[in-house]
């Protein structure tokens, strides 16, 4: 069995610290300076209720958008986007009562996907509001239905990726076999996608200043590095390769776009450690 890495990021550099929003990074630092270790997720329901707006703009009278409750299933993030979709798209009782909850689900609720059997259809749960038929967003040509036709879009990641900034704090750097690396305070346990999806994942170093250990701090500077995490396996990997200016014991790396599958597709209870904060702005 191979061990599954995502790509190098070479010759990538990181991100510049602006690319965060400021309100961003004023929340990651005020989160920071409380205290307890730290990697979250923030995200900014405003940026997703945009993006739903976009989209309902730009499609016909016969497209309803019923929002994929799967891609980001955070309350806050449902909530927001409640008044700017046509409904949900729901795979699970948790996801009907959250739906539920948003109030966007009275006879809006999506539950069926064409290639599943019927009996792990919503429409089978013992939900108070009907279920109609619907296929992923994707798989609808653009083309114009026959008359009286209404086309269900279930949009997910297009809504939700640019809403959603993982952070987590850098524990250590060290040279490990002559490579340089940053561990992080939670890896694929809280962030699964860079090596699940073999993609290069980008982040940027948010420096915090603030340094309370009796010790050097470890730092690293105009170098590449590979950012991981802290279990006990090789594959928690989430960048390899990416030039830094410098990044130091203490600093967060934040991956933007972490807005979609991002909590969701995590492995929460793998070794024990604790699950990732979500905070909304």
């Amino acid at each position: 069995m191979s061990v599954q890495f995502p790509p190098s990021a070479a010759p990538r550099s990181a991100y510049p610290v602006d690319v965060l929003p400021a309100t961003v990074r004023r929340r990651l630092l005020e989160l920071a300076d409380a205290g307890r270790p730290l990697s979250a997720y923030v995200y900014d329901g405003d940026v997703a209720a945009g993006r739903a707006r976009e989209l309902r703009a730009a499609l016909p009278d016969w497209a309803a958008v019923y929002y994929a409750v799967k891609a980001n299933s955070f309350p806050g993030v449902v909530e927001a986007l409640a008044p700017y979709v046509d409904g949900f798209e729901v795979a699970s009782v948790a996801e009907l009562e959250l739906a539920l909850h948003a109030g966007r689900c009275a006879g809006r609720c999506a539950g069926r996907h064409a290639d599943r059997p019927a009996d792990q259809d919503a429409e089978n749960l013992s939900a108070p509001v009907p279920v109609v038929a619907a296929g992923p967003a994707k798989s609808v040509p653009g083309i114009e239905p026959p008359a009286g036709v209404k086309v269900i879009l279930e949009p997910g990641r297009f809504v939700v990726a640019d809403c959603g900034w993982y952070a987590a704090e850098v524990t250590d750097v060290k040279t490990s076999y002559g490579e340089l690396f940053a561990v992080l305070r939670g890896g694929i346990n809280h962030f699964q996608l860079p090596t699940s999806w073999d993609i290069v994942h980008n982040m940027a170093v948010l420096p915090v200043e603030k340094w309370g250990e009796e010790c050097p701090r470890p730092t690293a500077e105009n170098t590449r590095v590979t950012v991981v995490g802290e279990l006990c396996t090789s594959e928690d990997t989430l960048l390899r390769d990416v030039l830094i200016d410098r990044v130091r014991a203490g600093d967060l790396i934040v991956f933007p776009c972490a807005g979609s599958y991002g909590w969701e597709f995590a492995m929460h209870s793998f070794l024990g450690h604790p699950v990732a904060e979500r905070h909304l702005l």
